[in-house]
């Protein structure tokens, strides 16, 4: 939450993380249960037949977890996490599967950062990940939307380091 203090100073303080739905119906915002109370962010994931599929992980070296909230029963049931933690990585959804695309993670035998060209896929019917073709360099704080082009869906992945930060990804 942020303010600003007695003395007109910018303060930040921390409340953990938040899941919220607004409503425009009365105009208010509504917290929701959250999947985890003790793992840190950042957060990424997709929508998947009417079910939000989240996945996250702590810093820095923390396994990765997937959870799926379900807005009929307000409920978050866990899924197949997808290993070690990422952090700046794309994710969208396409043919009802979640991509998630390069990113940073923590290599524990190295004790490194890595920045990853890994495209992993995740498919809510098996609950099962699978990999695809990799970037064509690594990178990371990217984001992912998927677009139309003569009626064939693509994932464009734009950011991260430049040059050549607008890609295309037609699996």
């Amino acid at each position: 939450m942020a303010y600003f203090d007695s003395n007109g100073c910018y303060e930040y303080q921390s409340i953990g993380p938040a899941f919220l739905r607004y409503d425009p119906a009365v105009d208010r915002w509504v917290r929701l249960p959250f999947p985890w109370s003790t793992i840190g962010g950042p957060y990424a994931g997709g929508v998947i037949g009417g079910k939000l599929y989240m996945m996250g992980g702590a810093w820095p070296e923390g396994k990765g977890v997937l959870a799926a909230y379900d807005p009929a029963t307000n409920k978050w049931t866990p899924k197949n996490a997808l290993g070690l933690a990422r952090w700046g990585t794309a994710t969208a959804v396409l043919g009802s599967k979640l991509y998630v695309i390069g990113g940073t993670r923590y290599n524990a035998e190295l004790g490194v950062l890595e920045t990853l060209d890994k495209t992993r896929v995740y498919d809510p019917t098996t609950n099962l990940w699978g990999t695809r073709a990799s970037l064509p360099s690594p990178r990371a704080d990217i984001s992912g939307t998927i677009v139309r082009v003569n009626g064939q869906a693509r994932i464009e992945v734009i950011g991260g380091m430049a040059p050549g930060n607008n890609l295309q990804y037609v699996p």
